[in-house]
């Protein structure tokens, strides 16, 4: 018996129902409905005998017809469109991959984008947690529901789907997206170590610029810390009317002597590495830099390790942050400038 999934389908099917009550209880002869493919409806109708005949013809032919136009609206209907929502079950005759490609793709089109994260709607959440809890065994339900599930339960479902499917290439890459993209600080070895066990897993992925990327997000992060500040100098004047002496101290900080005219001013200035953290264009390296003194106006310089031309990034650092010249700014930079970065330099 045809399964009715919808009211549309419902009514339709109900209104087949009743034209065919009709038409069977109005005592026609079976050989009325027989004769539409030999004879047009107007040869039909002017061979009845008399105009009641006719009137009952006309109106089982218009009854035939609209059993026809039903019966193609709902065999019409029965077709999945490329945007439909994809079966709960998968069928044998498709694969897990697609199966799960078709629900991600339908999952992502629910979605609405809040800067470079995707945001899903809370019914489509739900029906996901449905899925997972009817069917326990099955891991592509787990790892569909992960997916769009709250920050607040994702680090626990991926645990338990890693865990529990170590051979399963979708966990590995729910978690190095989770551990580059959502986890704060990011954890750039450890997404390179599960991005490495998911190309294991599923050979044919192609993944180098996800590899080239998280590289250099490892190196990045093991050379911030490296970053030191410098000032350059080439030439001190002692008896000139405006100078410029300095002093490098130990913990990554130096002192600024300015002379200008019969004035002197000076300045400290710290750079402090923070950490690693993520940022909406993505993973970038935090630096505190501090200052006291007297300088109203500083400029900071990215210094490349090859070559002396500087990175095209610059960072003022002028009252508008230190106030009256004391104070603290953030600077952030990115994981593609720290890996080509040598130091931080101090330019007046």
């Amino acid at each position: 018996m045809t399964r009715i999934s919808s009211l549309k389908d419902y009514v339709k099917f109900a209104r087949y129902v009743l034209i065919l009550l009709i038409v069977f209880s109005s005592g026609a002869p079976s050989e009325v409905l027989a004769k539409q493919s030999v004879q047009s409806p107007v040869q039909n109708l002017s061979s009845t005998a008399g105009p009641q005949q006719d009137s009952k013809d006309l109106e089982i032919l218009k009854l035939k017809q609209e059993i026809d136009r039903l019966k193609m609206e709902l065999n019409s209907d029965k077709k999945i469109s490329p945007s439909s929502e994809p079966p709960s079950i998968r069928p044998s005759s498709m694969t897990e991959r697609e199966f799960i490609e078709s629900h991600r793709a339908y999952q992502d089109n629910q979605s609405s984008i809040e800067g470079n994260k995707n945001i899903y709607p809370g019914s489509l959440i739900l029906r996901y947690k449905k899925l997972m809890s009817e069917y326990p065994r099955e891991r592509t339900y787990s790892y569909l529901y992960a997916r769009i599930a709250p920050f607040s339960e994702k680090s626990e479902l991926i645990q338990g789907i890693v865990s529990k499917y170590p051979d399963f290439p979708y966990g590995h890459r729910l978690k190095w997206n989770f551990l580059l993209h959502e986890k704060n600080p990011p954890d750039c070895k450890s997404a390179l170590i599960s991005a490495e066990r998911e190309k294991v897993l599923d050979p044919e992925l192609e993944m180098n610029d996800i590899f080239t990327f998280l590289n250099q997000c490892v190196t990045a992060q093991e050379d911030a810390p490296k970053i030191i500040l410098t000032f350059d100098n080439k030439s001190i004047k002692e008896d000139a009317d405006s100078y410029t002496a300095f002093s490098k101290n130990a913990d990554n900080s130096i002192t600024l002597k300015k002379k200008l005219f019969k004035s002197v001013t000076n300045t400290n200035i710290r750079l402090k590495y923070v950490g690693i953290t993520r940022k909406s264009a993505g993973p970038e390296l935090h630096y505190k830099i501090t200052e006291t003194g007297d300088y109203i106006y500083l400029k900071l310089l990215f210094v490349p390790k090859t070559g002396k031309q500087i990175i095209n990034k610059t960072r003022n650092v002028n009252t508008t942050e230190f106030l009256t010249g004391n104070g603290a700014a953030d600077l952030f930079i990115g994981v593609e400038d720290m890996v080509s970065l040598k130091e931080i330099q101090i330019e007046e």
